[in-house]
């Protein structure tokens, strides 16, 4: 049954880690897709530059260029403009020092030329840059490159090349490439208005559909002179862009998944190994002490926990209580008085229960706190405490295990060091600590014990504690210097009773000079010979007599009043107080 528990507790703890997880993957994956996104679109205008600038650099690199393209224009259909230049025969005659230096020719020694010579040179030159495109377009691999030149009208323009991956998706583009017309309303396009308009190239991209299909479409001016003769474009698929992008998000989220599975897991083994099984370990130890009274074995198992938390020290103190309840039963035994023994177990087990709970009260400025617990019998089920979380956060405890005797104690002293160790390990919400306590409450209860807790954390410089209350009596509170009154506020089911209860969280802002009273119980329920109640009305008037006295005074003026209240009737259950009062920066 324990293992079976133990192993409930590890696949809840995996259930939660696993949604932390998932959740960490997924923001990351959003993150990694924007930034992704980002780098890659910047990748794309740097690749789109680089492209443009390549092959206008090629262009610009014949001093004739202008000339070129207002005679490839002109006289398109009579330029061969095939890649095949296995046929340089009819080349001859154009003199050979106009070919050998091409690029540094200008337009007017071109002009001396005879015209068939004219169209030999621009045909050749015309050739030479196609088969440079296609080695640049192998090399860079653009889904389209085109370089087209604007008419008069702005409201056409006509091709001086075109190449595509896949011609037969865009065969409206390339018949008679050099010199076919196209419907270019540049008016329509604001990039390239606004590079013909300002004289520079621009970033920004447009997208298109052509045949069902969004192109990406980047641009840059061919200038010579200053003035802008034609714009070369070179034109993405997005469909490739976003396969990129998802494709390396994808890689990296794989990455990071198998990174988090495998910092999960050692994550869950460390919580196994530092966390359940110490604390089963007690909790069986405990539960076979009790059945067998055996301090020898309960020892050699509680040996085995290496902890140096609250857990190792909950061993350590069981361990000491096993063993001295069994030397003071001894002891008993050879006196041969049970009466005895029951006394000096029970006044052992009342000095260690004193010891467990905190007595070195805080000295500080900010507030000044005071507890008390008086037992019923020797031991008994009451229990407060107070630790700090951290520098600016301290934690404030009180609660009343139901039952008395030494079953109350041992409970008592789990649950005030579950709880410090959930607090101080575990970083979440004050109403899911509280959830944690009472589920690991709840495994091995076989007395079917419960507990009510008023369980609060305050920020000391500001003075607001968040608390849940488990069933637990409500607190008393001194505001802006006006009376003590009862705070009636959330209330929640005790602990150890069922599993997986959801609690919710209050609030209080103390402010400087007001004082929260807790207590348990056995203050307001204690009785006197008439069978009265001194109640929730003699606890306030008490308070509120003695509004301005300290926390330990203030507890001593309720015990005068309760001793007065019950006379010669005996104390019935525990009494616990646990006073602040903040005092401010």
């Amino acid at each position: 049954m324990q293992s079976d528990k133990n192993k409930k507790i590890l696949v809840q703890t995996a259930v939660i880690i696993t949604v932390l997880f998932c959740a960490a993957v997924a923001t990351n994956g959003l993150a990694i897709f924007y930034s992704g996104s980002d780098s890659y679109m910047s990748e794309l205008i740097e690749d789109k530059r680089n492209l443009t600038h390549y092959v206008g650099g090629m262009m610009s690199s014949y001093k004739s260029i202008a000339w070129l393209l207002d005679y490839w224009l002109e006289n398109y259909e009579l330029i061969d403009t095939s890649r095949d230049f296995d046929n340089l025969q009819k080349y001859i005659q154009v003199p050979s020092n106009f070919l050998i230096h091409r690029k540094t020719v200008t337009p007017d020694e071109i002009e001396n030329l005879l015209p068939d010579q004219q169209l030999l040179f621009a045909e050749y030159c015309y050739r030479e840059l196609m088969a440079n495109f296609d080695e640049v377009k192998t090399m860079l691999q653009p889904f389209i490159l085109y370089c087209v030149r604007p008419l008069d009208n702005q409201e056409n323009a006509a091709f001086v090349f075109f190449n595509a991956v896949d011609k037969e998706n865009h065969d409206e583009f390339i018949k008679e490439q050099l010199g076919t017309i196209w419907s270019l309303d540049i008016s329509k396009h604001p990039v390239i208005k606004s590079m013909y308009d300002s004289g520079q190239e621009s970033d920004e991209f447009e997208n298109v559909k052509v045949k069902k299909e969004e192109i990406v479409y980047g641009y840059m001016p061919l200038k010579v002179d200053g003035k802008i003769l034609c714009h070369i474009t070179a034109a993405f698929r997005w469909d490739d862009v976003k396969a990129a992008i998802y494709n390396s998000v994808i890689s990296v989220e794989i990455k990071n998944a198998l990174s988090l599975i495998i910092a999960g897991g050692v994550l869950m083994f460390l919580l196994y190994m530092l966390l359940l099984r110490p604390l089963a370990k007690v909790q069986s130890s405990v539960r076979e002490f009790t059945r067998r009274k055996d301090s020898a074995s309960i020892v050699d198992d509680l040996e085995t926990i290496k902890s140096k938390n609250e857990i190792g020290r909950l061993a350590d103190d069981v361990s000491l209580l096993a063993v001295t309840l069994d030397q003071y039963t001894e002891e008993a035994t050879r006196l041969s008085a049970d009466k005895a023994r029951i006394a000096t177990e029970l006044s052992l087990a009342a000095t260690i229960q004193e010891g467990i709970l905190p007595r070195d009260f805080p000295n500080v400025k900010e507030f000044s706190l005071y507890a008390s617990m008086r037992p019923a019998r020797e031991v008994g089920g009451d229990f407060y405490d107070f630790f700090m979380i951290d520098d600016d956060h301290i934690a404030l405890v009180i609660g009343d295990v139901s039952g008395k005797g030494i079953s109350a104690a041992l409970f008592m002293m789990t649950a005030k060091t579950v709880l410090k160790d959930c607090a101080l390990s575990l970083d979440m919400p004050i109403q899911n600590i509280v959830r944690e306590v009472n589920d690991k409450l709840c495994e091995g209860n076989e007395a079917m014990l419960f507990v009510t807790l008023w369980f609060g954390i305050m920020t000391i410089s500001t003075g607001e504690i968040n608390y849940v209350n488990a069933g637990h009596e409500y607190p008393a509170l001194r505001r802006n210097g006006k009376n003590f009154e009862i705070v009636e506020d959330i209330h929640a089911r005790p602990l150890a009773i069922l599993q997986n209860l959801v609690f919710s969280a209050g609030k209080i802002n103390l402010q400087s000079g007001d004082t929260i009273f807790l207590y348990t119980d056995g203050v307001i329920e204690a009785n006197n010979h008439d069978e009265e109640l001194f109640g929730e009305g003699g606890l306030v008037e008490t308070l509120n007599k003695n509004s301005d006295a300290a926390p330990k005074e203030l507890e001593a003026a309720v015990l005068n009043s309760l001793n007065e209240f019950s006379g010669s009737v005996s104390q019935f259950d525990d009494i616990t107080m646990l006073c602040l009062k903040y005092l401010g920066k």
